[in-house]
């Protein structure tokens, strides 16, 4: 799911004072990895007091429509932020900050398969496929299902698509919706010269970001049938990703060839993204059983019609990650002569847990086969039958579901000591 700005962020070039890049012979201190190293190094306020400020604005009034839109797209998008630094006290006490802001109001394009008005109420008439009884594996008069015949669960849910927009079978309904995304990024950085022999600094750094992507239809009585273009496409509703970090480095020069750096800081990081039918019951409330069991599992249980646009709350969500880890190092750097040695070690503290069901409301597949013309060989004519019609009269042709409804923590304590000499 990209819950990410579309744009490079301005803030990130206003904090850092150089990127350092490492692809092989990496020192001891950077333990175990495997692929590329990357330091990043904040900037520090000086006895100037220095700014910038800077602002981006898109509009959709220089933008071509999409070939499938009905009306121009919506595109509104601001980036904003700037940055000042200088001293707290002169030749001692300096500080840095850093904001940026971004707002963003995008239109999407749908385009999606929905059954038409007849279909709806069991009149399959339009097509040329014939509708066989899945019981009696005898024709439908007229392709016309029975008012009797249909399932009082399966016309709730038909109830949830769109009348399609245009004439046609197959991409009969199109719209725009607006997916939203706010977000703020701020680093905030103190620098203290103790004495001519020690100093100490320490950075707080922030991103926020809310996304909310919208369903592909309208809701019905309160509740999303979304019109997912996939089983686990298009996640619709909310998300929320917060991530912090703090660092504070203490330096010490010892003597003109040994200095020691003590480091400790954390970074968390929280993502809840939610399907838009969360703590709804909306299952329940169509009156499938057995589904809504508990907070995790209270949205929309998934109808997968072959054909159409699929009905019901994406795969994998409701997802919740907490990431905290902690880490503290400490190293001596120490020359002599044609050898510059460094001894030190670090502890990190991973604390991880994820929150997430693969279809934690249930999955139900509805096919053509079972509404296909049974062959005297036992073989079915693939030139007959209809998912949709499957559906109405409650035929799955799979039911699925993978629910985990507890939250495992994981707690990693990683330890290390090196000593390197160059």
């Amino acid at each position: 799911r990209d819950w990410s700005s579309d744009v490079c962020s301005s803030d990130l070039m206003d904090a850092l004072a150089e990127v350092r890049v490492q692809t092989n012979n990496y020192p001891a201190e950077v333990g175990r990895t495997a692929g590329g190293v990357i330091n990043l190094l904040t900037k520090s306020g000086t006895n100037a007091i220095r700014g910038s400020a800077y602002g981006f604005f898109r509009d959709d009034r220089f933008d071509e429509r999409d070939y499938f839109a009905t009306t121009d797209p919506i595109l509104k998008q601001k980036q904003f932020g700037g940055s000042l630094g200088g001293p707290i006290v002169a030749n001692r006490t300096f500080f840095f900050a850093d904001y940026e802001g971004f707002i963003q109001r995008r239109g999407q394009v749908n385009l999606l398969t929905v059954p038409t008005a007849k279909m709806r109420s069991g009149d399959f008439s339009e097509i040329p496929q014939q509708i066989y009884d899945p019981l009696t594996r005898e024709a439908f008069p007229g392709n016309v299902i029975p008012a009797g015949r249909i399932d009082p669960i399966a016309a709730r849910y038909m109830a949830l698509y769109p009348l399609p927009t245009t004439s046609g079978l197959a991409s009969n309904y199109s719209s725009t919706t607006t997916r939203t995304q706010n977000s703020t990024t701020a680093d905030f950085r103190i620098d203290h010269r103790l004495n001519d022999k020690a100093s100490l600094w320490a950075r707080y750094s922030l991103n926020d970001s809310h996304t909310v992507t919208p369903p592909r239809c309208p809701a019905v009585g309160g509740i999303n049938g979304n019109c997912l273009s996939g089983t686990n496409n298009d996640f619709p509703g909310p998300n929320d990703t917060d991530a912090s970090a703090l660092q504070v480095n203490y330096v010490r020069v010892f003597s003109t060839t040994t200095v020691g750096e003590f480091k400790g800081g954390y970074g968390k990081v929280g993502i809840f993204s939610y399907p838009s039918n969360y703590q709804t019951n909306a299952s329940q409330k169509l009156g499938l059983p057995g589904v809504n069991t508990d907070e995790i599992a209270s949205g929309l249980a998934i109808m997968n019609i072959t054909g159409y646009a699929v009905l019901g709350d994406t795969q994998n969500i409701p997802l919740i990650t907490k990431d905290f880890t902690q880490q503290y190092s400490a190293s001596v750097t120490r020359s002599s002569g044609a050898h510059n040695m460094k001894l030190g070690g670090s502890l990190i503290w991973r604390n991880f847990s994820v929150q997430q069901s693969a279809q934690p409301n249930g999955l139900w597949t509805f096919t053509n086969q079972l509404t296909q013309q049974l062959l005297p060989n036992n073989t079915f004519n693939a030139n007959s039958g209809n998912a949709a019609a499957s559906f109405l009269l409650g035929f799955p042709a799979t039911v699925a579901r993978s629910h985990t409804p507890f939250e495992p923590f994981y707690y990693i304590y990683e330890p290390s000591v090196y000593l390197q000499d160059d």
